[in-house]
């Protein structure tokens, strides 16, 4: 027997954070950056990767920064290192876009800016996965199949500072 899902209300309150002194800020300590230089590995890993580079020299990338980016932000990208501007990224300080490999650590020592990361490409991965677990009976004897349902998953790699 299957169970229509539950919907519950439930108030959240918010709190602030206190300011600590001893928290060093995120891109200070992540594993994205061994040696520390600002640029994530998979950047340096991948810059002349064909699969990331457009035919004009351009990798996709995140640009992370200290504080929320705004549009003085992504116009201060566009004239000094010719970024192209995808994506507003607010919820987690960046703004995603693409820049020529030659003008990565250029972009690096922008006022704000923090991390460059790559911006990797988006792949299906188990696409057999519903039959595998017996997901497509289970839509067969139930009717539900999700349709009209959308689910996404953002990985800030918030735990890691944990």
């Amino acid at each position: 027997m299957a169970f229509p899902a539950l919907v519950a209300g439930v108030n959240i309150t918010t709190v602030p954070l206190e300011h600590n002194e001893d928290i060093q800020p995120w891109w200070e300590t992540t594993s994205m950056d061994r040696n520390r230089n600002g640029i994530a590995d998979m950047v340096e890993l991948h810059k002349n990767n064909p699969i990331f580079l457009n035919d004009e020299g351009m990798l996709p990338l995140i640009i992370d920064f200290d504080h929320t980016p705004d549009e003085d932000d992504i116009a201060l990208l566009e004239r000094e290192v010719g970024y192209q501007h995808q994506w507003l990224l607010n919820h987690i300080d960046a703004v995603a876009g693409r820049i020529h490999v030659d003008y990565i650590r250029e972009t690096l020592n922008l006022p704000g800016v923090v991390m460059i990361e790559l911006d990797g490409i988006l792949t299906i991965a188990n696409g057999d996965s519903a039959v595998l677990h017996g997901v497509d009976l289970a839509w067969q004897e139930t009717g539900y199949d999700g349709s009209g349902v959308t689910v996404a998953i953002i990985d800030t790699e918030l735990m890691g500072l944990m």
